[in-house]
């Protein structure tokens, strides 16, 4: 088992190299494969480990047959080894769910395993979905970055795993690998319909700061009395950062189905597919806004998909050919201000007379958002992507709304 785990953990560890692999390169590809085949096999030795507790078992049975046959003429003798019997019984009974408790870990770890390679594939494909498309090497590692953080946040959480001695902690950090599975699939399979149309040519994007993963066990490891034993991971009290990834999900379904319902009688999608949306669709699900330059992408990601998207606003608006009054969209509008004189732009670029004006439109969205200053620590810039998450699915309810009724 120790052998068939460190074939696992150096396995993983090269493959977590994919960002690095020229993935049309043949060699790289044959030596990818190999890589795959033999962490599988590595499984399999696992699983096909003997059955310990079985062979304790009769080795007990046999022992206790010849002591009480050694015995049976001495009463006292044969009680006191019968206790040390019993006692060992104990400890086998003890050592069997333990070896039940480590197969069912390793069932856990091949499944999340399991989920990194469909992961892998569909992005794979995706990338050859738009390899035809001008400026798509832009996006390859965008588009993979999801996978190379999902590997790394599995490896280290598995080498974590073994270095724990406490119950607690161990629980936590296998929660978070099990809410961590159907997170990376989600995010993956969300930016399909986007791929699958026309896009185009993708500007500079700031640095990647995807974090779910890392977030969310380190609350579950702050807080273990969230996880429990057996617990079902869709009803039991989910962490702060696991509650935003599940609204940033909400919200990118609403935008669908308000884009379904717009195009139904119109040549055009509400929220336009673009590459930076794609990007949004993929890691705005993945991150937490912990600080500012975490909050600054997803702020763009809420720009890109609501202002840039809706045509700066020209679809959403009544003035113009939309369904909502201006004073509708104020969370737009905040997440404009936010960006624009806070988190990309100099606020103090211009007279002073611009200056203020733009002070005076930032208070007042974070006013409107409840917040009287801006945030300084990590729960402050969660609370400030609550209620921004919050403000969003009520406008977009609001549109589905007009656009049936």
């Amino acid at each position: 088992v120790s052998r068939a785990l460190k074939n696992i953990h150096s396995t993983t560890s090269a493959i977590s190299g994919l960002e690095r692999i020229n993935l049309y390169d043949p060699k790289a590809a044959k030596a990818f494969e190999r890589l795959r085949l033999t962490q599988s096999e590595a499984f399999k030795n696992i699983f096909s480990s003997p059955p310990l507790t079985g062979q304790l078992n009769s080795a007990l049975s046999e022992d206790m047959k010849r002591f009480t046959t050694m015995v049976q003429k001495n009463p006292s003798l044969f009680q006191e080894v019968t206790s040390q019997v019993q006692k060992w019984n104990r400890i086998e009974s003890r050592l069997s769910e333990e070896f039940k408790k480590v197969t069912q870990g390793l069932h856990t770890w091949k499944a999340v395993s399991d989920t990194w390679k469909v992961g892998v594939d569909q992005s794979l494909g995706q990338v050859l979905q738009i390899q035809k498309s001008p400026g798509y090497q832009t996006l390859v590692s965008r588009i993979l970055e999801p996978s190379r953080v999902y590997a790394d946040f599995i490896q280290k959480t598995q080498i974590e795993l073994q270095r724990s001695p406490l119950q607690d902690i161990a629980k936590a950090l296998s929660a978070s690998a099990e809410l961590a599975q159907s997170q990376y699939l989600r995010s993956i399979s969300q930016k399909q319909p986007v791929i699958s149309s026309s896009l185009a040519k993708i500007q500079q994007l700031h640095p990647s700061t995807i974090n779910l993963f890392k977030v969310q066990q380190k609350e579950l490891i702050q807080k273990p009395e969230l996880v429990k034993d057996d617990a079902d991971f869709e009803l039991i009290q989910l962490p702060t950062s696991t509650f935003l990834s599940e609204m940033s999900s909400e919200v990118l379904i609403l935008v669908n189905d308000c884009n379904e319902l717009w195009s139904f009688d119109r040549e055009e999608d509400l929220f336009k597919p673009t590459r930076k949306l794609m990007v949004a669709i993929t890691e705005l699900p993945l991150t937490v806004a912990t600080d500012k330059t975490s909050l600054g992408n997803i702020v763009d990601f809420l720009y890109f998909i609501l202002y840039e998207g809706s045509g700066e606003m020209s679809r959403l608006l009544s003035e113009k050919k939309g369904v909502l009054e201006k004073d509708e969209c104020n969370v737009i509008w905040a997440i404009k201000h936010l960006r624009n004189y806070w988190l990309r732009h100099d606020p103090d670029h211009g007279d002073d007379a611009t200056i203020k004006k733009k002070r005076e439109s930032l208070r007042e969205s974070l006013e409107g958002l409840g917040f009287t200053n801006l945030p300084r620590r990590p729960e402050e810039f969660k609370a400030l992507q609550t209620k921004l998450l919050e403000e969003i699915k009520t406008l977009l309810e609001t549109v589905i709304l007009r656009l049936t009724g």
